[in-house]
């Protein structure tokens, strides 16, 4: 088990985490700059 953690310590230090796994017919999200900056002014 020690050495699944060491793995996973590895990976997430070497890959970004940028999504998520998908369901089988699940439909990606697309999101924009335009978004965040919209999302970001609501919370000023």
């Amino acid at each position: 088990m020690e050495s699944v953690r060491e793995w996973e310590m590895q990976f997430k230090e070497k890959y970004d985490y940028v999504g998520r796994l998908l369901k089988p017919g699940e439909e990606p999200s697309e999101y924009t700059d335009e978004e965040d900056t919209k999302d970001h002014n609501k919370q000023d």
